[in-house]
């Protein structure tokens, strides 16, 4: 068992509030753990959660329910919106007729 098991009930950091109302994304990646934006960069590559969650630097034992609580925190969530639809992610994503060629 986890020395501080997770709260999903727990509110969100104040910075991350405040970036989420202003819709600012650089405030967003500066609120957010060095991690938690890894994992939205990884996870907008190839949309696997769990190799993802491997990626961005968090234990592989337990990779698919950390990706599970990633994916509900709201600002990893913005963020992961944010890099879909900006074109950081046609350079995060991975081209399908590169890969096969």
């Amino acid at each position: 068992m986890a020395k501080y098991p997770h709260n999903s009930k727990r509110p969100s950091p104040a910075a991350v509030k405040k970036a989420l109302a202003k819709g600012d994304m650089k405030a967003l990646e500066m609120a957010l753990t060095p991690r938690q934006v890894a994992f939205c960069r990884e996870y907008v590559t190839d949309f696997n959660g769990a190799a993802a969650t491997v990626r961005a630097g968090y234990s592989p034992k337990n990779s698919e329910r950390q990706a599970y609580l990633l994916q509900r925190n709201e600002g990893v969530r913005e963020l992961i919106k944010h890099y879909q639809l900006s074109t950081a992610a046609k350079e995060l994503a991975i081209n399908p007729d590169w890969v096969t060629s």
